[in-house]
């Protein structure tokens, strides 16, 4: 399994949209099978997908997770979404090594860098693994 926790933050003090906003995980897929994922706790379950980082990826990440977040969702200043616990397994369900995953962090709902967030197909926050090479920014 691979059990990435993702959430958002409103660090600002004003009302923010970001329905249909869109959290990228970056890791390495060892195992080999087709990748699932499901949400412990979840309201609602994200629309999750799967896809290679073109080229092969780099030393950090040969796979990203793209998480959506439901349509109308709004954060009042200084709150938080929910807790997305994650689920993830490959159809072998062999083991996954997360020393080479650019996304993997510490897991105390802490904040991590390595996780995206795009917004109107425009990154707003976090570090993409793969210098020179160009994903397609989701829309919403």
């Amino acid at each position: 399994f691979m059990t990435p926790g993702l959430q958002v933050r409103n660090t600002s003090a004003n009302m923010a949209f970001i329905g249909r906003a869109v959290l990228r995980y970056y890791f390495t897929q060892e195992p080999a099978g087709t990748l699932a994922a499901s949400c412990w706790g979840c309201s609602t379950m994200p629309d999750v997908t799967f896809h290679e980082i073109p080229g092969g990826g780099c030393a950090e990440a040969t796979h990203y997770m793209d998480v959506r977040l439901p349509n109308s969702l709004w954060l009042s200043g200084g709150d938080t979404s929910e807790q997305l616990r994650l689920a993830v397994n490959a159809s072998s369900w062999q083991p996954f090594d997360h020393t080479n995953d650019h996304s993997h962090g510490s897991g105390n709902w802490v904040e991590n860098p390595n996780v995206t967030m795009y917004l109107f197909g425009a990154r707003v926050a976090g570090d993409e693994p793969c210098p020179g090479i160009f994903i397609e920014p989701p829309t919403n």
